[in-house]
């Protein structure tokens, strides 16, 4: 039987009292009985993910029904939120195309491809990435994270470097900085449009134009440089910097000619690509159409796919991505927003700085027990009635709280960051240490930078 260590009990009581410490606060109106219990099931999952104090696996299936049980929320609510959300389909779908592009052998030869055309140098590679990731950003629509997770996935299995290796997390951190935090950047997406939508209740004239978003958030693009330069310098030092050119070009050549199953993957890859490039305008969920192209693999006449590319798909992983999913709406229908909506008020009367400074702080708190969507559809009618009987553009503000619901620490807290996680090549030590940089980080750059740029802009 395996005792515990002295590390693993400290971290254990920690978690224990901690989360028990908040069924000890005064209930009020607005933070209940029940907003109480669910705070301390929720934090105590938080600690026991942060800690690894047990499988993230059995921690996800049984936070909805720690719900259920204490009578927090319904069997249809919390199962319906994980799985009948559309991220863990699209989840399955891009592991088990992912597995049936591998088995072909197309996978291999991109990846020693890249490395070609990276002359053999892994930074090179990084960098060459994070520019595809901008030129992408303005040609897919939605459904780039998966995309870029797939791509990280087979560079990891295409270079043989181990899950957990400090090359593994760079290629996921990659992934999500160029499939989520540089479309917050750069792209006028589904979050600032809500909150402009919403925004326009109070402000009727209120507008912002793709060209304009792009222009105010131009200064977090040298944020996102710094980022990845640091990850790479001193988070993740790779150990192996180089690759030798000579046997990489003979394991290429060894591939011989394109085979017909590469043909076929090749085919089904690029269609995949024009359906997520076009998906708004062909009225197809990103979700159906990684499904769509896993199964495909497995058509008579096609036959890519197989027995092995099933039994791979890490489906452990989807479960811990369908119980996280829970957290957010449970939260939102017991009012974690409401407990929190007369701080926001308090902090917007504050000047410009000290808003900004708490109304990040208070974003990202909240991130932690509401999905960012939910969070900023709470806070984004106070922050523009507020806004608007004191005569102060809200833009800069909704473009802090999309800034700061992208710096997540735990992988639950976001679809991107589940996705980014599921393909099990990041550990969830890593992922915090990597994250939790780059939100110090983002929380100095909109401090010192950014709020000057948009004061300068004229935004304030």
């Amino acid at each position: 039987m395996k005792t515990l260590d002295r590390k693993a009990l400290i971290q254990w009581a920690l978690a224990l009292v901690v989360s028990l410490s908040v069924l000890l606060l005064p209930e009020t109106e607005v933070f209940t009985g029940q907003l109480k219990v669910y705070l301390t099931i929720t934090l105590l999952a938080i600690f026991m993910f942060a800690f690894e104090l047990m499988d993230s696996f059995i921690v996800a299936v049984g936070l909805p029904v720690a719900y259920i049980v204490f009578k927090l929320t319904d069997a249809a609510t919390a199962f319906g939120s994980s799985w009948a959300n559309t991220a863990v389909w699209m989840m399955l779908g891009s592991m088990l195309l992912g597995n049936c592009l591998e088995e072909t052998g197309f996978l291999k030869r991109f990846c020693y491809w890249l490395l070609l055309k990276s002359k053999g140098h892994f930074t090179r590679l990084i960098w060459a990435y994070f520019i595809a990731g901008i030129v992408a950003n303005y040609a897919i629509s939605s459904g780039g994270i998966v995309l870029f997770c797939l791509l990280s996935y087979s560079m990891i299995r295409g270079f043989g470097f181990e899950k957990h290796s400090n090359e593994a997390a760079i290629l996921m951190c990659m992934a999500y900085f160029v499939g989520n935090s540089l479309p917050v950047c750069l792209s006028y997406g589904l979050q600032i449009d809500m909150y402009m939508n919403i925004g326009k209740n109070f402000i009727p004239d209120l507008s912002l134009g793709w060209l304009e978003y792009a222009f105010y958030n131009l200064a977090f693009l040298p944020y996102m440089i710094l980022v990845v330069w640091v990850m790479y310098r001193f988070i993740f030092k790779p150990k192996q910097k180089h690759f030798d050119v000579d046997v990489i070009k003979a394991e290429y050549d060894a591939l011989g000619k394109v085979t017909t199953n590469e043909k076929k993957a090749i085919v089904i890859t690029l269609c995949a690509l024009f359906a997520l490039i076009f998906n708004a305008q062909i009225g197809l969920a990103v979700a159906w159409i990684f499904i769509i192209a896993g199964v495909v693999c497995f058509l008579p006449g096609i036959n890519i796919g197989n027995q092995k590319a099933i039994k791979q798909v890490n489906y452990s992983f989807l479960f811990f991505m369908a119980g996280c999913l829970s957290i957010g709406t449970v939260g939102m229908n017991l009012g974690v927003a409401e407990v929190l909506k007369p701080y926001l008020a308090t902090i917007m009367d504050g000047g410009v700085y000290k808003a900004g400074i708490f109304l990040w702080l208070l974003a990202f708190v909240l991130n932690k027990i509401m999905t960012p969507l939910a969070a900023g559809a709470a806070f984004a009618p106070i922050v523009a009635q507020i806004c608007a009987s004191t005569g102060i553009n809200p833009v800069p503000f909704f473009l802090i709280m999309c800034n700061c619901f992208d710096n997540v620490l735990f992988p639950y807290e976001s679809a991107p960051a589940l996705q980014t996680y599921a393909f099990g090549m990041i550990s969830m030590r890593q992922f915090i240490k990597m994250m939790g940089v780059k939100t110090i980080i983002n929380f100095i750059w909109i401090i010192v930078i950014m709020v000057p740029y948009w004061t300068i802009l004229g935004l304030f």
